[in-house]
């Protein structure tokens, strides 16, 4: 009995000794897999910050894009305003100039009409001038005419000698005046 106790106990303490290693390896199994787990749920959760990290500077960048492209494009903006601005100046001044040349061309033109017209009165008045001394020259010329036939009648009373009429001899001499313009 004592053997069998033995064996009996043997027994008892191998079936014991297996127990105790089957759940020893199976606390160590479940340790690993509770590490191995630990480990994955901190990998994730590490994966995690390091995307949401990346998302937001990616999100810090892209809002940097967006507001660089905003900057430049605002900047090109107004720089095309101003030019717009410098090019509507430019059209006013011209505009203007433009103006103020009408203005002295139109009043060149009524200084040029207003002296034509008075050219032309004065023309006619030259004219009228011309038209009244011819009348007088012609006027003149027959109280000549008419003043000499009466010297001539008159001498022809007193019986000069003849070429003595002083009046007829200065009536051939060339004449001095400058020749009359004809109308």
């Amino acid at each position: 009995m004592t053997y069998l106790w033995i064996v009996a106990v043997s027994i008892g303490l191998a079936a014991f000794l297996v127990w105790l290693v089957d759940y020893l390896r199976r606390e160590q199994r479940e340790d690993q897999a509770r590490a191995t787990q630990e480990t994955a749920a901190r990998i994730i959760a590490e994966a995690r910050t390091e995307a949401e990290a990346i998302r937001k500077e990616a999100e810090l960048k892209g809002k940097e894009a967006v507001l660089q492209a905003k900057s430049e494009f605002e900047k090109e903006v107004k720089e095309q305003r101003r030019e717009i601005q410098q090019a509507e100046k430019r059209l006013v001044a011209r505009g203007e100039t433009l103006d103020r040349r009408t203005e002295q061309l139109d009043r060149r033109e009524n200084e040029c009409k207003r002296r034509e017209q008075g050219i032309k009165e004065r023309e006619q008045a030259l004219k009228e001038g011309e038209e009244a001394l011819g009348a007088r020259q012609a006027e003149y010329d027959r109280l000549i005419e008419e003043t000499r036939r009466q010297l001539e009648q008159t001498a022809s009373l007193t019986r000069r000698k003849p070429g003595a009429n002083w009046f007829s001899r200065w009536r051939r001499r060339p004449s001095t005046r400058p020749p009359r313009p004809s109308a």
